[in-house]
Parts: C-alpha cells; sequence; structure tokens
C-alpha cells in the first residue's frame, strides 16, 4: 500500500488534482468503477485507481508539481489530496498494494504545514520534501532515498533514511526495516529503470551518465548534487560497486553515445523492463 499525506482544505471529489503527463503501454484510470484507458493530458481524482500492466509505465503531475511515477504492474490509489498554499497547508493520501514506484513532492514541500506518508505492503513511509523509489527487489520490498528524508515505520520498528543512495528492505510489517545500507550504481540504475518511460529516458540517461556512489558527501541531499562525478571513485569501494564502463567518462566524453540510454540499456548486461 502507498500513501502519501498533505493537510488542509480538501479539494472537491469532482476536481481534477492532477493529470496524465506521460503514458506507456497498458495503463488504466479505474474512477467511480470505470475503467478508462490513461491518456496524456488525462485528469486524474480523488478515489481514482491507477493500474500499470505488464510493461505498462505512468507517470501522474498533481497540482503542486508532486509527480507520481509508476512501473509495470502497479496499483495505487488516490484516496486524499490537498494542496493549499494560501493557508500554508498540504495533505496528500495514495495507497498501493503493488509494483515499483517513483515519488518526487513538488510545491508541497515549501508549505509550513504538511503531511506526507507512503503506506507500502509493509511500512508506512513519512516525509519531508523527499524524492525516493520503492518497489520489490529480488522478492523483497525495498525503498531507496535520492533526496531529502524519509522515516520506514512499521509494528516491528522505525529505520530513517536521510543519505542519498541508501536504501532500506522490509520483510514484512511484523519485522522491523533493515538497517539502511547504501546501494552501487548498478543497483540503483536497476532500480530507476523500472519506473522510467522511453520519454523520461533521456533525463534518466543524464543522471546516470554522471552517477557517483551517492551518500558520501556529508550533509548534500540534493539529487544534482548526488548525481555529480569524481574524477576517482573512493578506494573504499568494491569491484563490484563501481560505474560500469558505459557511464564513465573518457577525456570529458561519456561513453554514453548517440541512441542514448535506449540503446545502452539493450546491451546484454542489462535488461530494460519494457
Amino acid at each position: 500500500m502507498l500513501i502519501a499525506s498533505l493537510s488542509g482544505a480538501y479539494a472537491a471529489d469532482d476536481a481534477p488534482v492532477g493529470s496524465i503527463s506521460e503514458v506507456e503501454g497498458k495503463a488504466v484510470i479505474v474512477s467511480a468503477g470505470q475503467s478508462i484507458g490513461a491518456a496524456d493530458g488525462g485528469p486524474v481524482h480523488l478515489n481514482d485507481e491507477l493500474k500499470t500492466g505488464a510493461e505498462g509505465h505512468l507517470k501522474v503531475t498533481f497540482r503542486d508539481d508532486t509527480v507520481l511515477t509508476l512501473g509495470e504492474d502497479a496499483r495505487v490509489v488516490i484516496d486524499r489530496y490537498v494542496f493549499d498554499p494560501d493557508q500554508g497547508v498540504g495533505d496528500v493520501l495514495l495507497t498501493t498494494t503493488q509494483g515499483a514506484f517513483r515519488f518526487a513532492t513538488g510545491r508541497l514541500k515549501e508549505l509550513s504545514e504538511k503531511n506526507v506518508t507512503v503506506s507500502t505492503p509493509v511500512a508506512e513511509i513519512g516525509m519531508r520534501g523527499t524524492e525516493f523509489w520503492g518497489g520489490p527487489v529480488d522478492g523483497e520490498y525495498s525503498v531507496l532515498l535520492l533526496s531529502g528524508e524519509i522515516n520506514v515505520k512499521n509494528q516491528g520498528g522505525t529505520v530513517t533514511l536521510n543519505k542519498p543512495g541508501f536504501a532500506t528492505v522490509i520483510r514484512s510489517r511484523l519485522q522491523a526495516p533493515l538497517r539502511p545500507s547504501v546501494w552501487s550504481v548498478d543497483r540503483i540504475q536497476s532500480a530507476l529503470t523500472r519506473t522510467v518511460t522511453r520519454q523520461g529516458l533521456k533525463q534518466l540517461e543524464r543522471e546516470l551518465r554522471n552517477f557517483d556512489i551517492p551518500g558520501l558527501r556529508d550533509g548534500k541531499d540534493r539529487l544534482p548534487d548526488v548525481l555529480k562525478q569524481k574524477d576517482k571513485l573512493p578506494d573504499v569501494l568494491k569491484p563490484k560497486d563501481r560505474l560500469p564502463d558505459a557511464l564513465k567518462q573518457k577525456q570529458r566524453k561519456p561513453k554514453i553515445g548517440p541512441g542514448g540510454l535506449e540503446k545502452h540499456l539493450r546491451q546484454p548486461r542489462l535488461r530494460l523492463p519494457w
């Protein structure tokens, strides 16, 4: 289950809370019991269920520019959404039962009173101005922080992620989330490519081309800072954690050449989720 909250004056049930900004493959919106094919620019409302099928991807932009991106075979319900900049308050509640997603707060993070929570099948995630990824990895539910800070909580305990590139694994609602650990670039790449549409490949390509092992900089939790590349990786990194050759720079020119990330990901060592 995925939940995100923003408190304040509630929008009318018939008023759109956002719109579909990108759609690929099979994706539908279930509204008032009726299933409608998702289309670019289409509105989304409270209580709508967002669904993707095999090889389907869906990106929704809310009124405050918060962005939710779903990977294939994902389910999310918009239970509550409030964005009241005049009062400085907001409240959003989303619920998901399956699939991977990427969530980035928009102008909501500027409000003085805000409550953002995400509930997955195994834990609730409380956040502030945050960007993170969540979904199953190798049969276990994982949450990866990209910027900001989140609290991952269930009946077993609570873990705080406050360094970009760190993640936790949650095995059940009764078992506390595991101690945060930094993910390798390969692992981050594998996760993020599951929640990107073809239209978003160029942006992801720019991120990955300059991607360094994140979380090793003191106090820098903004995504642009995390994605800066160093000439040399820290000696403490193990060989398997080093940047893939395709993502290294040679004489200031990236090895991802014409054709972009889409061509790069079709190489045998990487599997594009489409």
